[in-house]
């Protein structure tokens, strides 16, 4: 697997939007959203008519979509969510439908002499949990050799992947036929198929003591975290809340640090300090916590560092205090 910025990688610029194809990956942080451009081109020498497609997003287990025999690949555990209906790019006239079904998917109407897939194969209104979609593609105007259409649709990834590992990689793929202005169709293809690669990180906390604590000070001191992830949501859905991704305890002795993988890219984390063996924490409680934000890196160690310092508490003096009299009188010597 490559990253996208790598020489080697098939690159699509789509107004500033940069996409590539295997064997690249795409990456992008649980929670957060991510866009497939399906480019439509007639390669063909007459003008096309129509397109006709069907799509089957990432599942665990997946296998390509007239390539049934073969697998994707997909590794994520929970499947992305669709963002919003499918658009067309530039528009013409789309008809598309989504399925929330296993596979297999209907693929009749892709197939030399099309036969209709039953009605209850394909729904025409779009779920957020579809797990396939549906689509035909007419060009009243024709499309030309040479021109291109594309259609486009949001997913987000899961906020909380159940078993996450570094880079793991959910693949897209889709089965299309194409139809010609002199009634040829070509037969049902599959393209290379697209893929996305969740991005994790580390973080690290450390454990620093100012002073000399006794003995009875001198921990281990105990700590939490917590790191929660906003999920994107579908346009005009209600505000989402945060979810919590990663989370914890553990112990730590004066100048020691340790570092939680496989935390979500740009998950927002608070540490606090849930035993501090009695000396004076500058992060005492959840309510006093150090947040940070776990980054996001092509580096596969990048974390986010957090040092919680504790002070010794001054040692309360219990002696006594004496008091002083100063009588201010002057005496002098009288002669009689």
């Amino acid at each position: 697997m490559l990253p996208i910025d790598d020489p080697a990688c098939p690159r699509l610029d789509v107004s500033g939007q940069k996409f590539t194809r295997y064997p690249c990956v795409a990456r992008v942080a649980p929670g957060q959203g991510f866009d497939f451009y399906l480019r439509l081109t007639n390669a063909g020498t007459n003008p096309a008519s129509e397109v006709r497609l069907v799509d089957v997003f990432p599942a665990l287990g997946d296998t390509g979509v007239l390539l049934s025999g073969e697998q994707r690949g997909s590794e994520w555990q929970q499947p992305p969510t669709l963002l919003g209906p499918v658009t067309l790019d530039p528009p013409e006239v789309l008809n598309s439908a989504y399925s929330k079904s296993a596979a297999p998917y209907c693929l009749t109407d892709l197939q030399p002499q099309p036969a209709a897939c039953a009605p209850a194969a394909w729904d025409d209104e779009y779920d957020p949990a579809a797990t396939a979609f549906r689509a035909v593609v007419q060009f009243p105007d024709e499309l030309a050799p040479g021109a291109s259409s594309a259609l486009r649709f949001r997913m987000a990834a899961p906020s909380a992947p159940t078993n996450p590992e570094q880079n793991e990689i959910a693949w897209n793929s889709f089965a299309h036929s194409d139809f010609f202005t002199d009634g040829a169709q070509l037969p049902i293809t599959e393209p290379i198929k697209t893929g996305v690669a969740l991005v994790y990180g580390g973080l690290s906390i450390t454990k620093a003591v100012s002073g000399e604590p006794v003995a009875e000070q001198a921990g281990p001191y105990g700590f939490q975290y917590e790191c929660s992830v906003t999920p994107e949501v579908p346009k005009g859905a209600s505000d989402s809340e945060p979810v919590i991704a990663a989370s914890g305890t553990l112990e730590l002795t004066a100048g020691e640090t340790r570092t939680i993988t496989n935390v979500p890219a740009r998950a927002e984390c608070l540490v606090w300090e849930t035993d501090s063996d009695g000396l004076l924490s500058d992060a005492a409680d959840r309510a006093h916590a150090v947040p940070v934000t776990i980054p996001v890196d092509d580096s596969t160690d990048v974390r986010a560092d957090v040092t919680v310092t504790n002070t010794v508490p001054p040692v309360e003096s219990t002696g006594r205090h004496r008091c002083h009299w100063h009588d201010r009188a002057d005496w002098h010597d009288r002669a009689d």
